[in-house]
């Protein structure tokens, strides 16, 4: 199970890589679009008019296919209309020795419907050519003609990366016209590389229902030819890509899982994809051997049809791990399983984590019922954050549901209670209150002192072994980092803290490095180093009769942040116990005039803290 969610990570790198490709295509085609603006371009009215607009709109591109203007993509568009009138004056251009009109020329090609197999030769001709036609592979799937998605399946495995460029999207647009070349590469005859199922796998998962459908079964009428059982099982791993249209073969993926125990595990796969009732049991199993938030997070995507593994995922709301006691309060409320709405209910009134208080409401409206409902109407009328009141009220139900069916954003949103999406304020009516600097050390006035106060740490970054390699094949490209060429490296670095705060025996100091990192640490006035916390340090302060720190991370997707109790033990040692849960990355904090500590999170609102551990909206200044 482990060796599947690390490649469930690995795809999603390759989803972030696809986004961010997407990304930016768009940038550059609006931002062409307001450059052009005030260039209107005429009808095209006819072939003619509109051939001859293709040489006058052919612009040189400053880098590459990504920026080919909007006109540019206007006229191809429209040149493409006129279907197999246009590509017999189109296909010539591949050959032309003005880049720029080939390119443009390749565009037209690709937003086609269909093209006639005549021209296949000249496609592929100028795909070998060498030439920076990188929107041309696409007219391979508008080809309808085997020989054209035996090229277009030929040339993806070559390539080897999946999802998001051209390439890939020609074998999904040759459909069932590719599905006899992916499936007999599959049966790596020939010997088959680490990510051949994989890459088989992910874009027979991208094709229509029908096709997906489709492939399964020929995937399983394949099968008992196939002597080799590594072979067999990446084949039936294949299925788990399929999704919900695969759902046809369960009777044939329960049968492999008694009869073949080579591909046992990619079988239990298989059917968590396609969304099996059967899956439940295959999840519980995973969850009672090594839980894990990721197994959480898929077995929720079945909603209703998980429910057998209810018992297993409630068991982990006992969890010391918080990350699992919120996945598993998350997944509970996707699966509607009711006995765990007494633990549901308990969790919604903890007043030390605003985050589960909000995943328990969630969690809660799906499920329903008459103790859930008391619960939800107290905190809708009664919580102290506006967007855990928000998820209480009735309309809540709307979020959940028992429906079931093709969504590829579910795994993101799995992970939304992240974003409490409420305003911080601009400022607060309350005023500011200074520390002592002779207590309190910052480094907008305090650098030298804080420099005495350096201490050692190990940085750990992440490289690609084959770094080298990959610059020499491709200056411009994007390095890639895998499971297969990952390369860790640690190194001893002198920190300067950027704030301390004076306490019994020396001083306790924080840093905050972003995504790489950071910690709090307890100098004693013999400068010895002891690490109490491996955490971003946003603050360190005495709240009350109580030493905290205010800690937290938002970085991409990840929105997290926690206030810790630091306690002083017997022997002088220093333990960080969590105290509260923010509903957001801190930004700022600082002391207010009423005693309270304010907290500026990122999308959780301005809040204040109590020396009590309560908590409350900030009033925004008017």
């Amino acid at each position: 199970m482990l060796k599947i969610y690390f490649q469930s990570i690995s795809a999603l790198s390759r989803c972030c890589r696809a986004f961010c490709f997407v990304l930016l295509s768009l940038v550059v085609m609006v931002s062409a679009q307001a450059e052009q603006r005030e260039r209107p371009i005429d009808d095209c009215a006819d072939l003619t008019a509109c051939m001859a607009k293709l040489f006058e709109v052919a612009e040189p591109a400053e880098a590459s296919y990504l920026t080919v203007s909007e006109r540019e993509w206007e006229v191809a568009r429209r040149l493409s209309q006129f279907g197999d009138a246009a590509a017999r004056e189109l296909v010539p251009l591949m050959a032309q020795t003005d880049i720029d009109v080939a390119q443009v020329a390749a565009v037209a090609l690709r937003e086609m419907d269909s093209i006639d197999p005549r021209y296949l030769p000249d496609i592929v001709a100028a795909l070998d050519s060498g030439r920076d036609l990188g929107w041309l592979p696409v007219a391979l799937g508008k080809i309808d003609d085997p020989e054209a998605a035996r090229e277009a399946v030929k040339r993806y495995l070559k390539e080897g990366d999946a999802g998001g460029n051209q390439i890939s999207f020609a074998v999904e647009h040759s459909g069932e016209r590719a599905l006899p070349f992916l499936i007999d590469a599959s049966l790596c005859k020939d010997g088959c590389p680490a990510n051949r199922h994989y890459l088989v796998g992910y874009i027979l998962g991208e094709m229509d229902a029908q096709t997906r459908a489709h492939a399964a079964r020929e995937i399983i009428n394949t099968l008992p030819d196939v002597a080799l059982a590594e072979t067999r099982a990446g084949m039936v791993c294949m299925i788990g890509s399929l999704g919900q249209p695969a759902i046809n073969v369960e009777r044939d993926l329960l049968r492999l899982r008694r009869e073949d125990p080579p591909v046992r595990n990619c079988a239990d796969r298989a059917l968590i994809g396609i969304h099996s009732e059967f899956a439940g049991e295959v999840f519980a199993k995973a969850l009672g051997e090594q839980p894990n938030i990721l197994v959480l997070r898929d077995l929720s995507e079945l909603k209703t049809r998980g429910k057998s593994a209810g018992p297993v995922v409630a068991r982990l709301l006992k969890s010391h791990d918080r990350e699992l006691r919120i996945g598993a309060a998350r997944t509970i409320g996707y699966l509607e399983y009711k006995p765990a709405v007494p633990k549901l209910v308990e969790l919604l009134n903890d007043d030390s984590d605003v985050v589960m208080n909000l995943v328990a409401a969630e969690a809660l409206a799906r499920i329903g019922g008459v103790q859930a409902g008391e619960a939800l109407r107290e905190a809708a009328a009664s919580h102290w954050h506006p967007h855990v009141r928000q998820a209480a009220l009735p309309t809540s139900k709307k979020q959940g549901g028992t429906e079931l069916g093709e969504d590829r954003n579910f795994p993101g949103r799995f992970f939304a209670y992240q974003h409490f999406a409420t305003d911080s304020c601009e400022s607060i009516s309350g005023n500011m209150v200074e520390e002592p600097r002779d207590a309190k050390l910052y480094s907008r006035y305090a650098a030298k002192e804080l420099d005495r106060l350096a201490y050692k740490v190990e940085r750990i970054s992440y490289i690609a072994a084959d770094e080298a390699e990959q610059r020499a094949e491709n200056p411009d490209g994007v390095i890639e980092i895998h499971q297969d060429n990952i390369k860790e490296i640690r190194e001893q670095v002198r920190q300067v803290p950027a704030k301390g705060l004076k306490v019994n025996g020396g001083w306790l100091v924080g840093s905050d490095r972003g995504e790489w990192g950071g910690e709090l640490v307890f100098i004693d006035n013999s400068a010895q180093a002891e690490v109490i916390l491996k955490a971003n340090v946003e603050d360190i302060y005495r709240l009350g009769q109580r030493y905290i720190a205010v800690t937290g991370l938002a970085h991409m997707f990840s929105n997290e942040g926690a206030v810790y109790e630091l306690k002083e033990g017997v022997g002088g040692d220093w333990q960080a116990e969590l105290w509260r849960s923010l509903p957001g990355a801190p930004g700022r904090s600082y002391f207010v005039d009423t005693g309270e500590l304010f907290i500026d999170t990122y999308s959780g609102g301005s809040i204040l803290l109590a020396a009590d551990g309560s908590m409350r909206m900030a009033e925004c200044a008017k």
